[in-house]
């Protein structure tokens, strides 16, 4: 997958007839997925997915977590493995959230020149979430997708972060259709019957989940320190259910 950086007034490389889609897209989760596919079916060229460089949750407290469910270098992973041809990460700051709708439409949306844009039922942008799908839909031919729900509640990262801060891994797992795994490096073992892992030292951003992993020995045969490892919740971290001292 081609991944294109870029600022506000930059213009990145462009792609003809892209079908691009809009979201947050923390967890890549079955309703950020169902977008794909829908764009995979309507493109007549790429498919893409506009990112952002940082968690936007960071910038305005509203209450939601701070937690992440995938880091940026995973959910690049994450989009190609599910056929994405084209990322386009925005490098974002306060000012970048304060953009009123139609700024965001012309000095983010326009620049990329989509023919397409799909976007889940709820889609809002711009400062306070003014913008709509009607605004949209004045600028772009717009897909849109409806929510997504699983045993009557709407599938969101919210909904699988408290799941996964309350154990219910599998939980997780059905609304994100994968198993959970976290990312990052391995720097520290102990010499008693546990791998203990500082999250401070493990992953650059805020994890969902305990404060300090502590994984049997045994089921970390294959790690190495200094290399990047994949521990997937759903056989080693869903055994801890609450931060540990």
């Amino acid at each position: 997958m081609e991944q294109t950086l870029f600022s506000l007034g930059e213009i990145p490389s462009l792609s003809p007839k892209l079908t691009l889609c809009l979201g947050n897209f923390d967890g890549v989760h079955l309703g950020h997925q169902a977008l794909i596919q829908k764009a995979q079916q309507v493109t007549e060229g790429d498919v893409g997915v506009l990112l952002f460089d940082q968690n936007p949750a960071q910038f305005f407290p509203n209450g939601k977590s701070l937690s992440v469910l995938t880091s940026l270098e995973d959910k690049c992973r994450l989009f190609a493995s599910y056929g994405v041809e084209r990322s386009y990460i925005v490098k974002v700051s306060r000012a970048f959230f304060a953009l009123s709708p139609e700024d965001f439409i012309a000095d983010v949306l326009s620049p990329l020149k989509p023919e397409i844009l799909v976007v889940g039922s709820d889609y809002s942008f711009g400062k306070n979430a003014a913008g709509n799908l009607p605004l949209l839909k004045k600028h772009f031919r717009v897909e849109e997708v409806p929510l997504l729900e699983r045993e009557g509640k709407k599938i969101s990262t919210q909904a699988i972060i408290k799941a996964i801060q309350e154990g219910k891994i599998q939980e997780a797992n059905a609304e994100l259709g994968r198993p959970y795994e976290v990312h990052g490096t391995l720097r520290e073992i102990s010499t008693q019957n546990t791998l203990r892992l500082p999250i401070g030292l493990f992953f650059s951003e805020e994890l969902v989940g305990p404060t300090l992993l502590s994984i049997p020995l045994a089921a970390t045969k294959s790690l190495v320190l200094g290399q990047e490892q994949r521990l997937r919740q759903l056989r080693m971290v869903f055994l801890i259910k609450a931060n540990m001292p």
